[in-house]
């Protein structure tokens, strides 16, 4: 740092950083033990069935699932938000730079 009689030189970066991780969030929540069953939602949903039709299939191959095929239908909403939530884009800005001289 230079130092000139009572003033100091100061660098001030103005930085701005936008992103969804700093938000206290459910989707954040560790759901590794329903992995398996989501992934079987989305493998059936690719095929174009429906809820209806994806519950009947997840009953007959023995999944532990609601007795209502509006639970599938939750579980695919759910999981389309938290998939939109968790893969938002986050922005970093450089807003500017400036120095600054103060008195020491």
């Amino acid at each position: 740092m230079i130092v000139v009689g009572f003033f100091q030189p100061y660098l001030i970066i103005e930085f701005t950083v936008t992103s969804h991780k700093f938000s206290h969030t459910p989707y954040f929540k560790d759901y590794n033990e329903r992995k398996p069953i989501h992934n079987r939602i989305k493998e059936l949903e690719d095929q174009g069935l429906g809820y209806r039709r994806i519950h009947k299939v997840l009953i007959d191959e023995g999944w532990k699932i609601g007795k209502t095929p509006s639970c599938v239908h939750t579980m695919i909403k759910k999981r389309e938000l938290r998939d939109e939530f968790l893969n938002q884009e986050v922005k970093c800005e450089l807003d500017g730079v400036k120095v600054v001289v103060l008195r020491g």
